[in-house]
């Protein structure tokens, strides 16, 4: 007997606390992170000096194996850098060092990455003292960074194919053009807004509905401080372009459809390319869905994905040279 009460006495304590190791931790998260959420701000990858490289006085006798200078990468955006380089660059005959481009890759932000994904590269230099110009010399090291990236926003647009017709009924949605995208996407290069229109046509579909166009203009521009350049299988100086390109979908009849577009005079097409103009206003891809009549009023997403290369601009960090 006292030893079936013992037993029972234990599973009294023990239950419990299993029940209670079962219940999750406050400290972790409910719900989990949606893409969407980290799609926001104007950073893609940010480049810095890590703390105390270069050193800020060089004294040449004490580095003799070489100067170290490491560069931090953080990819602070959505997307993933599957291609990237980073060059510390020549300015100064005195510093002696090979123009390597050291290659990267950084996950975006993500569940696994709230934060972003991160690394460190790192150089060494040597200061050649028969060709310092003083004994004491200033000079400037500067740092930059090209990577492939892509911008995904998404605005949802209300079809009404009689937006001034009156009814006693609520209507399910009202138009409202441009469709504002403010606050950027997790990337360099943002789309700001999508316009749209309706416009009447005599078209119709195989199944002899009649149709009706939808024009939209989706607006675009760069809003980080460096260059944007046409992707390619390498990021490159040469040619810098300032051309990007883009994939437009919208949802009709219940299955994504990707929109044929085109930029400034552009050949139209389901790959269209932009050159980015210095007037943000002129920056915007043209694409006209053809959707149904009969349909009604309904909500539906249009869907943007941009992709480029983007070059960082030259981070500067002056130091002092001693012979």
């Amino acid at each position: 007997m006292n030893k079936q009460r013992s037993i029972s006495l234990l599973l009294v304590v023990l239950i419990p606390l299993l029940l209670i190791g079962c219940t999750p931790s406050r400290s972790s998260p409910s719900n989990p992170t949606t893409v969407e959420q980290f799609r926001k701000g104007t950073d893609g990858v940010v480049v810095t000096y890590a703390e105390g490289t270069p050193p800020s006085i060089i004294d040449v006798r004490a580095y003799s194996r070489g100067i170290p200078v490491t560069i931090k990468l953080e990819n602070k955006g959505a997307a993933d850098v599957k291609s990237g380089w980073v060059r510390l660059l020549r300015f100064h005959d005195f510093i002696g060092y090979t123009d390597t481009d050291t290659p990267f890759e950084l996950k975006g932000k993500s569940d696994a990455f709230p934060e972003g994904d991160w690394t460190e590269t790192s150089f060494k230099v040597d200061v050649l003292p028969d060709r310092l110009p003083m004994p004491e010399t200033k000079a400037t090291f500067y740092v930059q960074a090209c990577y492939d990236y892509e911008t995904k926003a998404e605005a949802v647009i209300c079809i009404d194919p009689h937006p001034d017709e009156k009814t006693i009924l609520e209507k399910p949605c009202q138009k409202q053009s441009p469709v504002s995208l403010s606050g950027g996407q997790g990337a360099p290069v943002a789309v700001s807004k999508v316009d749209y229109e309706l416009i009447d046509t005599i078209e119709e579909n195989q199944r002899g509905e009649e149709l009706m166009d939808v024009l939209l203009r989706v607006y675009v521009s760069n809003v980080g401080k460096g260059l944007v350049s046409k992707k390619r299988s390498s990021c490159s100086l040469e040619p810098w372009d300032s051309t990007i390109e883009g994939d437009v979908s919208m949802v009709i009849d219940g299955r994504l459809q990707k929109l044929s577009c085109n930029a400034f005079g552009g050949e139209v097409g389901f790959k269209p390319s932009m050159v980015l103009s210095e007037t943000t206003a002129e920056n915007y891809f043209t694409c006209i869905a053809k959707v149904p009549r009969n349909k009604g009023i309904f909500k539906t997403p249009v869907l943007i994905d941009l992709q480029y290369n983007y070059l960082t601009q030259q981070m500067a960090k002056e130091v002092l040279i001693r012979a």
